[in-house]
């Protein structure tokens, strides 16, 4: 691939990794459940995967180069680093997304609940208000959640990360011999005071 089509991919995993943050912050918010342990501990895992992918970006735009023609290329073993560790961190962060939002996933209501004049809207409305929504707005944010978790279209995004650069195992050692003939090994010969 090249440096451009690394950076598209590095930033869509940045982007996709801070929605699931995002949906999974306002779910645990409006269930009230923000100051639980657990549930703070997954969404600072979350907040981490956002932020791994957000530093890759930005370590490979500020270790650019120009080439002959002025075009500016962003580093590309940053980039390539994000897209072989999407694969892993993508599905953790749907994982951790069904974690925080647990029951919501299982018992979310449907669209026609929400509808007044439904048999079911009052209840819906009084019972189902979260702790900074009233129940339409909750169940909107569950039914995005379960989009993400549960449904065709999330175990499809799912998969189209785990696979998009080929075999995760292979891509690692294509990663590898890429990642060493990038760098330097100066620190280990420093260390043993060898030239």
């Amino acid at each position: 691939m090249t440096a451009y089509a690394w950076h598209q991919s590095a930033t869509r995993a940045w982007v996709k990794a801070e929605f699931v943050f995002e949906v999974a912050q306002a779910c645990a918010a409006a269930a009230g459940r923000t100051a639980q342990p657990t549930v703070r501990e997954q969404l600072g895992e979350l907040a981490g995967i956002v932020e791994t992918f957000r530093a890759l970006v930005h370590s490979a735009e500020s270790g650019h180069r120009t080439d002959s023609r002025g075009q500016v290329i962003p580093d590309p073993v940053p980039l390539a680093a994000a897209g072989m560790l999407n694969a892993q961190l993508y599905p953790r962060a749907v994982e951790l997304l069904q974690l925080v939002v647990s029951s919501g996933l299982v018992m979310h209501p449907v669209p026609a609940d929400a509808q007044p004049g439904s048999p079911a809207h009052e209840f819906f409305d009084t019972y189902f208000a979260g702790a900074d929504t009233d129940g339409t707005g909750h169940g909107a944010l569950l039914r995005a959640a379960a989009d993400l978790a549960l449904d065709r279209f999330g175990g499809r995004q799912v998969l189209y990360e785990r696979v998009f650069l080929g075999p995760p195992n292979v891509f690692r050692g294509v990663f590898y011999d890429h990642y060493l003939a990038q760098r330097s090994s100066a620190m280990l010969p420093r260390i043993l005071g060898r030239p």
